[in-house]
């Protein structure tokens, strides 16, 4: 995230806003969260690749 060509860029401003979600996102960064959004991920796709 902090790599110069990193997938997500991110310039940190110190705003209340920004720091929120930092926080949200680093939340999410577990093996929990990671398995449930990959399901999400998994039926999207299918889905997307039904629809064509």
């Amino acid at each position: 995230m902090f790599q110069r060509h990193a997938p997500l860029a991110v310039r940190l401003d110190g705003t209340p806003f920004q720091l929120k979600w930092m926080w949200q996102m680093l939340r999410n960064c577990d093996t929990r969260h990671y398995m449930e959004n990959k399901g999400r991920m998994v039926r999207l796709a299918e889905y997307s690749r039904d629809c064509l």
